[in-house]
């Protein structure tokens, strides 16, 4: 935000300084109303239901799907913005759950593609959405298509500021020039979050680099909030015990999607999910509340 230096009369009762701390407020009263961090301890549990835009396809009616983690109250649902605009009245009767805008999609295979923008900031703020979520692409085989992905996030971070909203940038190592087997390096995992606080990123969506003590390492270098992805549906002991070990680490939270709704009750996931981040659950307790 510009503030231009105004000479106001001696008489006038507004100040440049009182003009400046009201309007900081606001702006930080805006913030807190759509923030993706639980108020009460800092920590964020997200349902990523974004997965329709990519091709993945796993729901015949994602409505219904959503219903039921929604009726959870996790922190922040994903979605894109036309699904936001359908699950309209969800999120008007559960008011904390904060719909975050997919506003990019990629493809992996066969072929590496994207990321694209495919959905405008303003459509994405008309369907309903309170905060916005861009994909940064760490070893873009194609240099000008790794700036231009810079470039657009810094963009997005441009406009999510000035509407007061917060900015998620899922931060990965899926370029072509990296391995599989390297995804979730340290170095490249700390090369993306790098790139994606620097970008404008309010929150950090990432991979977990598999071990707490690697994954602090990467931390300590990223000192806004981060979240791990949850990838593939897994069993739910080694889930929760990787969830229970990057909290452990410093991480700020949870992204998960498809452990979420293809799990055969994503309301009690949802539940389960909430008292790992929120609560300090181990994985066992956290199995036996879903019981």
């Amino acid at each position: 935000m510009i503030l231009f230096a105004l000479k106001f009369d001696t008489d006038c009762p507004i100040s440049y300084n009182s003009m400046k701390e009201s309007m900081q407020e606001e702006q930080e009263m805006i913030a807190s109303k759509n923030s993706i961090l639980n108020s009460k301890t800092g920590k964020s549990v997200v349902v990523a239901f974004d997965h329709g835009i990519g091709g993945k396809i796993y729901s015949p009616n994602p409505r219904t799907l959503a219903e039921k983690f929604i009726a959870a109250q996790p922190d922040g649902v994903l979605m894109s913005p036309p699904l936001i605009h359908l699950c309209a009245d969800l999120f008007a009767k559960y008011p904390k759950v904060i719909p975050i805008a997919t506003l990019v999609t990629l493809v992996r295979k066969p072929k590496f593609a994207g990321p694209t923008q495919v959905f405008d900031f303003d459509f994405a703020i008309e369907m309903g959405a309170r905060a916005i979520k861009n994909i940064l692409v760490l070893g873009q085989a194609d240099g000008a298509s790794m700036l231009e992905n810079m470039k657009n996030t810094a963009y997005l971070a441009q406009r999510a500021r000035q509407k007061g909203i917060p900015f998620m940038v899922e931060a990965v190592a899926w370029g072509e020039q990296i391995p599989p087997e390297k995804e979730a390096s340290p170095e490249y995992i700390g090369q993306a979050c790098r790139m994606a606080l620097e970008c404008g990123a309010d929150v950090i969506k990432t991979t977990y680099t598999g071990d707490p003590k690697s994954f602090k390492e990467v931390l300590a270098n990223v000192p806004i909030p981060v979240i791990i992805l949850g990838g593939a549906a897994g069993e739910l002991a080694t889930v929760f015990q990787g969830v229970r070990d990057a909290m452990d680490a410093g991480a700020a939270g949870v992204a998960f999607g498809r452990n979420v709704f293809q799990s055969e009750n994503p309301t009690v996931m949802v539940n389960a999910l909430k008292e790992l981040v929120h609560n300090g659950a181990s994985a066992k307790e956290a199995i036996d509340k879903m019981k």
